[in-house]
């Protein structure tokens, strides 16, 4: 059983792409959907517990820490935010001269490049959403197609060898997994574990386990790298929507949540626990 404390609260909607640096520094998203479509911004906590707004942007759905400081973030693009100036770089928004409506969320391999999944608009009046695709983002700003068809892309993340990516397509109600080949590219999706509802994002953990945030039902699982599922922990009754790895010993399992529906209240948090295994680091990315 994970005992969580809440690390931040206050005036949220949907928290999003926790990732914490070497310092303790812990950065985080909130992406507005239910109450104010507008909202959107990245923010950082410092260890003293201090919430700074570091920028407004809307659809942060994931993050990365970046080599030399900053972070690579998403949204309409991938971009690079810079912590020495402040500003914001664009490094990919489209593919063969075909612009990227929205880009969610992403990892890191150790090289250095970035793996990346689209999210595209449903169409006018209704209707189903059209798939989207899985980028690779190398050092340099080479761009690689990896995989299409994806339903509705979110949390990735590599096995501890990185020989297996993760790869949790909400509509499928599923997390994937991809063989990665010695060129980086991938073959052989196929479906790790199966779930009741959508699952957002994910992270792995050194024994290969992968931990998966699920909306609906308030929740993180562990599956074993077998597929078996190994927890089921109760975060709390509104929604959970992503989690990472972070601390010295990286056993400081930190989880976003996001409003509770029904009670129409602003009420997004993150929230610690210490998780009895480390988890797998997150490379820096090298854009």
């Amino acid at each position: 059983m994970l005992e969580f404390g809440t690390v931040v609260a206050g005036n949220y909607e949907l928290l999003e792409a926790p990732r914490v640096d070497e310092s303790g520094l812990l950065y985080f998203s909130e992406i507005g959907y239910f109450i104010d479509p507008a909202r959107g911004a990245l923010y950082r906590r410092a260890a003293d517990g201090t919430v700074q707004k570091l920028l407004d942007r809307k659809h942060i759905g994931g993050l990365v820490l970046a080599e030399g400081g900053g972070v690579v973030l998403t949204g309409s693009s991938l971009a690079f935010w810079s912590d020495a100036g402040g500003e914001l770089r664009e490094l990919f928004s489209s593919y063969e001269g075909r612009a990227i409506s929205r880009l969610n969320d992403l990892t890191t391999d150790s090289r250095g490049s970035v793996f990346v999944g689209s999210v595209n608009p449903a169409p006018p009046g209704g209707g189903k959403r059209p798939p989207g695709e899985l980028y690779r983002v190398d050092p340099g700003g080479r761009v690689a197609m990896l995989w299409d068809g994806i339903e509705f892309s979110n949390g990735l993340g590599f096995g501890p060898d990185e020989r297996l990516l993760y790869h949790c397509d909400t509509f499928t109600n599923a997390v994937w997994a991809y063989d990665v080949k010695s060129d980086h590219t991938l073959t052989d999706r196929r479906i790790f574990a199966r779930l009741a509802s959508g699952p957002d994002g994910l992270a792995v953990d050194a024994e290969g386990g992968v931990w998966v945030a699920c909306p609906s039902s308030g929740e993180v699982l562990r599956f074993r790298a077998d597929a078996t599922l190994d927890l089921r922990q109760k975060v709390w009754d509104g929604m959970v929507m992503s989690l990472a790895f972070g601390g010295r010993d990286l056993q400081d399992l930190y989880v976003t949540t996001g409003v509770n529906i029904d009670v129409k209240a602003l009420t997004g948090t993150v929230r610690r626990a210490r998780s009895p295994v480390p988890g797998t680091p997150v490379h820096k990315a090298r854009l």
